[in-house]
């Protein structure tokens, strides 16, 4: 499965910032977390497109050592860091490994960071938890992921006409459940966030560039389908011209108990 991701990412690496303004509204919620100044060890699951580094890496202090992980090697390659007379913090390393099993030992990270990725996961409470661990007591976390009730209008419209498949996100509760369990001092927001689109085909193809397309579900498409979605999508979810795409995010920020 995540080689598959992989491969949507590589492919869309070029066109995915471009297409990517609930993604860039998410870092930029992660992002104000981040205490000014911070100092220390710094990991990022999911750092590809450079959303959320280039936010951060503004704020942090250069002595820090910034880690960089992201499935994709192409999106990796694409992190920037404006106003800086180099693309690369001074301290930042590109790691490109699965998040769900990033290389780190437990308790060795001062800070972890992570935007619109961990919704990919097979099992997102019980990996949470786990990169949770990696780190240190006192150690801060800021999380925002996409969870169930995102696309939901895509959702029912796919029920109706058969066209397409939706990935099966994870449900904020869950998580937030399994997090409690552990020794975190947390706190959470769930945010709904409803973006205009001008038509259904300009929806489907920015969501294609951002490379967000897996569903881990065999896809239904064809022409005839495809004109039965777009007319039910028109019907059901066309407001003043717009269609409407509802976002669904967690947020989750805090620290390690000591």
């Amino acid at each position: 499965m995540h080689n598959t991701i992989r491969h949507k990412f590589d492919r869309s690496s070029i066109t995915y910032r471009a297409n990517a303004p609930v993604q860039d509204h998410v870092a930029a919620k992660c992002a104000m977390r981040v205490p000014k100044g911070f100092s220390g060890n710094i990991l990022e699951i999911g750092a590809g497109g450079g959303l959320l580094s280039e936010k951060v890496l503004a704020r942090i202090s250069p002595a820090s050592h910034y880690y960089a992980l992201d499935i994709s090697k192409a999106m990796l390659n694409i992190i920037k860091n404006p106003g800086m007379q180099s693309d690369i913090f001074p301290g930042i390393e590109k790691v490109q490994a699965d998040g769900e099993y990033p290389p780190f030992q437990d308790c060795s990270l001062d800070l972890m960071l992570s935007s619109s990725t961990m919704q990919w996961y097979k099992n997102s409470p019980a990996s949470m938890t786990r990169n949770l661990q990696l780190l240190k007591p006192g150690g801060l976390f800021s999380l925002g992921l996409f969870v169930q009730g995102t696309f939901k209008e895509m959702e029912h419209v796919s029920s109706l006409t058969g066209f397409g498949s939706t990935h099966i996100l994870p449900v904020a509760s869950e998580c937030l459940s399994a997090l409690q369990k552990e020794k975190l001092e947390l706190a959470s927001e769930i945010e709904t966030k409803t973006i205009q689109y001008d038509s259904v085909l300009s929806f489907l193809k920015k969501h294609k560039q951002t490379g967000a397309t897996f569903s881990g579900k065999k896809a239904r498409f064809g022409r005839e389908r495809l004109r039965k979605f777009i007319a039910a999508y028109e019907e059901h979810y066309e407001k003043d011209g717009k269609i409407q795409v509802s976002y669904q995010i967690l947020y989750i920020w805090g620290r390690k108990l000591l």
